[in-house]
């Protein structure tokens, strides 16, 4: 599960920096990517609100837990906790951002000449 956490976030990442250089030459009626955007803002809201009102367990993961110890484990969760939700705010922010921005028509810049 960690994995797949880990390759999300990167591919995430990744994604949203394409996005914010991304200008078009000229109107196309596509606009490839804007479905996938707009499905990470949703599951990047959901993951927030998830982490951001669920009730933190230490005793439910016993195998980290027993791992790292019960007081280790409980500072761990207590540090990640406030990264991983400012995480999913902020990308949610970006992401809306590149929903709307990224598709803009480039800007010719004229001589006053």
């Amino acid at each position: 599960m960690v994995v797949i956490d880990i390759v999300q976030i990167t591919s995430q990442i990744v994604l949203i920096n394409l996005l914010l250089n991304r200008v078009i030459k000229s109107k196309e009626d596509e606009h490839p990517g804007r479905q996938v955007t707009a499905f990470l803002v949703l599951l990047n809201v959901t993951l927030w609100l998830v982490d951001t009102f669920e009730l933190q367990k230490s005793q439910a993961s016993l195998v980290e837990s027993e791992f790292y110890g019960p007081v280790t484990w409980v500072w761990l969760q207590r540090l990640t906790l406030p990264l991983a939700i400012f995480f999913r705010f902020h990308s949610t922010v970006v992401l809306i951002d590149c929903w709307k921005n990224s598709y803009r028509l480039e800007q010719k810049e004229e001589d006053a000449d």
